[in-house]
């Protein structure tokens, strides 16, 4: 993939923020509801919380740490869209406290 692809996605991103900065008081019941809910398991708590779709809940239990333990490729190409995003996210919780892997997904040219 191109450095271009990357920079469509950063850019996208970038043109967001700060709509999601001046509505900031929109998202105040999500974090609430995150800081009740209690347990290590992020991905019950974001299945819980309908966050994952439980077609999502099951690609998520399929991803496995690489080989160096640092990071938790999501398998093939991907369009940057919700779905992917949303895998990527649930791609933390093959992390452990002290020792965490970061999701990343190749992304289609």
């Amino acid at each position: 993939m191109t450095s271009g692809a990357y920079r469509r996605v950063e850019d996208q991103f970038e043109e967001r923020w700060q709509g999601w900065l001046d509505n900031g008081d929109k998202w105040a019941p999500v974090f609430e509801q995150l800081a009740a809910v209690t347990g290590d398991d992020l991905l019950a708590l974001l299945s819980q919380l309908d966050l994952v779709s439980p077609a999502q809940f099951e690609a998520a239990t399929k991803l496995r740490r690489s080989a160096e333990n640092r990071a938790v490729p999501v398998p093939g190409t991907h369009r940057p869209d919700d779905e992917t995003i949303t895998l990527l996210a649930a791609g933390f919780f093959r992390g452990e406290p002290g020792n965490p892997a970061i999701p990343y997904a190749r992304l289609e040219a």
